[in-house]
C-alpha cells in the first residue's frame, strides 16, 4: 500500500490523504551511503488521486517515508521523484558545530542535537574510534555524508529508517551466498580493473633494508600472465623480521592482489536466460550484505558488497542490484559533489553486530523442533511448546509461550526459565545486547565500558558518584573530587570541631594540627545552634533575635591555614550577652592536583 500525506503531517499511523491503489510503478533505489529515492508513476485516475501528488507532500512506500521534490506529466500519467525523509535535513543548518574527541556514533548524535532548528530525527550506532571535525555553516546531510563528513572521517555504513538514523560498522551480513561467474551473461554487466594490482611486493626498510628473499608473493601470482611488481617503503622497519611482517600485513589489509570489480545485475533480463537459476539466490540479499563471487576466469574468490539495490515494492522483489568494491563515490551527495568513503569489504564488527550474527546463526541454523499446542479440559489451547523431543516428559530444551509470557529452559518444561519475557514487563537474560538502552532507572553493581577501560562500581558505596555536576571518586576512606570549576582535590583529612563562647566572651580559636609540611587547600562549613543549615566559612550571618530581647551583632567565623595547622576563630562584637553560643564546624583538607 502506498499512501500520500500532507507536507506538514507528523503522524503517519493512518492512511493519509489518499491511498495510491492504481500505482503503475514505484521502484525504490538505495545506494550504500548514497542516494535513497523512489520514482513513482500514477495514472490520471477518475477519482483524482493524482492531484495529491504535489511537491513537498510525503508518500509512504514499503514502510518508508519519501518527500516529493520533482514531478512531470505526460499524456496518460504523472511521474514524480521523492527523496527519503532523511533528506529533510538538507534544509537545516549547522552554524558552528565542533564534535571533539568523540566516537563516530557520538559525533552523529552531537550534530543532530545542534542544528539551527529542532527536528524529529534520532540517531544510534556502534561506530567507535575517536576523532574531531568542525562543521561550519553546512547542512547536516553534508556533515554526515560529505567529503569531510562523519562517514568519511569515522567510517561506517548508514541505515536510514524513517526518522531514525543509524551509523553501523557494518549494516549487512555475509549470508553465505556464493555464486560462480565464468562468462558474459545477459543481465549481468561485469567491470574489472586490474590496473594497479600487485602480486609480487618488494618491501624496503630503513636505510634501504631488503629481505633476503627480496619479494613477498601473492597466492594469486600465477593467476595472471606475469607477476605484477610493486615497491613499497616501510621506513620504520629496522630488521628483516619486522619488514617481512609489515609487508605481509600490507598486502593482506590493502588487498593489493585483488582486482577492483563491479557487477550490475538486472534480474528481469537475467530471468530470460538459462543461467538465472544459478543467480536467483542473489534476490535474497540486502543492501550492505557481503557476497562471495567465485571468478572462474581469474581463479579468485572475490568478496563483494551489495552497494546498490532497486526494489519493486509492488511485487516486493529486487529488480536490480549492484555488487562492487571500487566505486569511488558510493556516498554520492544529493548535490552530486564527488564524495569518498571507506569501502573496505570486511570490517571489524561491533559487539552489537556480533550478537545479531550469533542470533541469526542460532535461529536460521535451527535443525527443526517439535511444536506442541497444549489444550485444557475444554479443548481450548492455552500454550505453545517448542521442544527438542515430542514428549514433554523427556524434552530438555524447551520454549514455552502462554499468557504469562514466553521463555527458554535448557532443563525441561518445569524450568528454570533463565531467558524470558513475562507478562508483568520483566525481561530475563544472561546477555542483553543493544545499540541504545533507555530507561528511567538502572540498578546494577558494576557498569563497564565496551573497551574495559572504565568501570564504575556502585554496589558497595565505592566507585564513582556524579552529583550536582561534581564527580566524586571513592576508594575506602579516600575521595577525589572534580567539580569542573576548581583543580582536582583528594580529600586527605576530614573532621569536626566545636567552638563555644561563654557569656561575656567575644572570640575564641580552635586549632587542628595537620602537620603536612605544605599549605593545603581546604573548605569548611558552619552549623550553628540557631541557624539550621550549614553555611560556608567565612561565615557572617545577619543579626539573630533570640526571643529574649538580646541580639547577636557582627557574629562571624573565619579560618586560616598554614603548613602545620588549620585554625578557626568564632567572634562577636557584643560582649555583654549573658548567653552561651556554640558553632559546629565541619572541615575538609585536600591534596590539590592541578589539571
Amino acid at each position: 500500500m502506498i499512501n500520500v500525506y500532507d507536507s506538514k503531517e507528523t503522524n503517519f499511523n493512518h492512511n493519509g490523504l489518499v491511498v495510491l491503489s492504481d500505482t503503475i510503478s514505484s521502484p525504490i533505489t538505495e545506494e550504500l551511503n548514497g542516494s535513497y529515492e523512489v520514482e513513482l508513476e500514477y495514472p490520471f485516475d477518475a477519482r483524482g488521486k493524482w492531484k495529491y501528488l504535489l511537491e513537498g507532500n510525503i508518500i509512504k512506500v514499503d514502510g518508508q517515508l519519501f518527500r516529493i521534490y520533482h514531478k512531470f506529466k505526460n499524456l496518460a500519467s504523472i511521474k514524480l521523484n521523492a527523496r527519503h525523509i532523511f533528506y529533510d535535513l538538507l534544509d537545516n543548518l549547522l552554524e558552528d558545530v565542533r564534535p571533539t574527541d568523540l566516537t563516530g556514533y557520538a559525533a552523529l548524535d552531537w550534530i543532530l542535537n545542534r542544528t539551527q532548528y529542532t527536528h524529529t530525527f534520532t540517531s544510534m550506532g556502534d561506530v567507535g574510534g575517536t576523532n574531531t571535525r568542525y562543521f561550519i555553516r553546512v547542512n547536516p546531510v553534508d556533515a554526515i555524508m560529505g567529503k569531510d563528513g562523519i562517514i568519511n572521517t569515522w567510517g561506517g555504513e548508514l541505515v536510514r529508517d524513517n526518522f531514525t538514523i543509524k551509523l553501523l560498522q557494518a549494516r549487512g551480513l555475509d549470508r553465505g551466498v556464493l555464486i560462480a561467474y565464468g562468462k558474459n551473461i545477459q543481465g549481468i554487466e561485469e567491470t574489472l580493473d586490474i590496473d594497479g594490482i600487485c602480486t609480487r611486493l618488494m618491501p624496503i626498510g630503513k636505510n634501504g633494508l631488503l629481505l633476503s628473499e627480496k619479494y613477498i608473493d601473492s597466492p594469486y601470482i600465477n593467476n595472471f600472465p606475469h607477476p605484477k611488481i610493486r615497491v613499497v617503503e616501510f621506513s620504520d622497519c629496522e630488521d628483516e623480521a619486522s619488514l617481512r611482517t609489515a609487508a605481509q600485513k600490507y598486502m593482506l589489509d590493502n588487498k593489493i592482489d585483488i582486482p577492483k570489480f563491479n557487477y550490475k545485475i538486472d534480474f528481469i533480463e537475467l530471468s530470460k536466460t538459462e543461467e538465472y537459476k544459478h543467480y536467483a539466490v542473489l534476490e535474497t540479499v540486502y543492501l550492505g550484505d557481503t557476497v562471495t563471487i567465485k571468478h572462474n576466469k581469474l581463479g579468485i574468490n572475490l568478496k563483494a558488497k551489495v552497494i546498490k539495490t532497486i526494489k519493486n515494492p509492488l511485487t516486493n522483489r529486487l529488480e536490480k542490484i549492484e555488487l562492487g568494491s571500487f566505486k569511488a563515490n558510493i556516498a554520492n551527495s544529493i548535490n552530486t559533489s564527488i564524495q569518498s568513503v571507506k569501502n573496505e569489504i570486511i570490517q571489524v564488527k561491533s559487539d552489537y553486530q556480533k550478537a545479531i550474527d550469533n542470533a541469526t546463526a542460532l535461529i536460521t541454523g535451527s535443525k527443526g523442533g517439535n511444536v506442541v499446542i497444549r489444550q485444557d479440559e475444554n479443548k481450548h489451547p492455552y500454550e505453545i511448546l517448542i521442544m527438542d523431543t515430542t514428549d514433554v516428559n523427556t524434552a530438555g530444551n524447551v520454549w514455552r509461550w502462554n499468557m504469562g509470557g514466553f521463555g527458554h529452559s535448557s532443563t525441561g518444561i518445569n524450568g528454570p526459565y533463565d531467558t524470558a519475557i513475562t507478562q508483568d514487563g520483566h525481561i530475563v537474560g544472561t546477555f542483553i545486547t543493544a545499540l541504545v538502552i533507555a530507561g528511567e532507572q538502572i540498578k546494577t553493581g558494576i557498569i563497564t565500558s565496551i573497551d574495559g577501560k572504565v568501570s564504575i562500581g556502585i554496589d558497595d558505596g565505592s566507585g564513582v558518584n556524579v552529583i550536582g555536576g561534581a564527580l566524586t571518586l571513592k576508594n575506602g576512606n579516600n575521595e577525589v573530587i572534580i567539580d569542573g570549576q576548581h583543580n582536582m582535590h583528594k580529600i586527605i583529612i576530614t573532621g569536626f570541631t566545636t567552638i563555644t563562647l561563654a557569656p561575656g566572651e567575644y572570640s575564641k580559636w580552635a586549632t587542628i594540627n595537620h602537620n603536612l609540611g605544605y599549605v593545603p587547600a581546604f573548605s569548611a562549613y558552619v552549623y550553628s545552634d540557631f541557624n539550621n543549615v550549614y553555611s560556608p566559612v567565612p561565615y557572617t550571618p545577619l543579626g539573630q533575635n533570640l526571643g529574649t530581647g538580646e541580639l547577636v551583632l557582627g557574629e562571624s567565623v573565619e579560618a586560616r591555614i598554614s603548613s602545620t595547622k588549620l585554625e578557626f576563630v568564632y567572634m562577636r562584637n557584643n560582649t555583654f550577652i549573658n548567653s552561651t553560643f556554640t558553632v559546629n564546624i565541619k572541615y575538609f583538607i585536600y591534596k590539590e592536583v592541578a589539571f
